[in-house]
């Protein structure tokens, strides 16, 4: 329990001790994946100073979100909106980063109004097992 109380640096992140909220897709975003009261208020409940807070998965390109209401990162809007919600929770948490990434197996047409893009010609393997039960 000692250690885990204990201060870490990895990289240029600093924490006071090992306790890291790891990812979670809570999508309570607001209309156009931007992070609104209710996504704020969420990681203020479990903001601690001296930790660390991983956001949720978040979209880096409109080509690449999955989830309706999932958070998004990639015009001046949605950055208005992490920026405006992260700056009401420094007062909560030392560290936050968000989790970004690019969901090419998984997005959904009705989403993105669009086909979705693949780095290949792949399939979402999840979806042919769930078809074979």
């Amino acid at each position: 329990m000692k250690a885990l109380l204990s201060p870490v640096t990895a990289g240029k992140l600093r924490l006071e001790r090992r306790v890291v909220m790891v990812p979670t897709t809570r999508m309570r975003t607001v209309q156009g994946g931007i992070p609104g009261e209710l996504m704020v208020e969420y990681y203020r409940q479990r903001a601690s100073q001296g930790g660390l807070l991983i956001a949720e998965a978040t979209a880096i390109s409109p080509y690449a979100n999955a989830y309706e209401y999932a958070p998004v990162i990639f015009n001046d809007e949605q950055q208005a909106g992490w920026l405006a919600g992260w700056q009401r929770l420094v007062e909560a948490v030392s560290n936050i980063l968000a989790f970004t990434l690019f969901i090419f197996n998984m997005v959904k047409e009705k989403i993105i109004r669009h086909p979705p893009v693949k780095p290949s010609r792949q399939t979402n393997r999840h979806h042919n097992m769930q078809q074979m039960k």
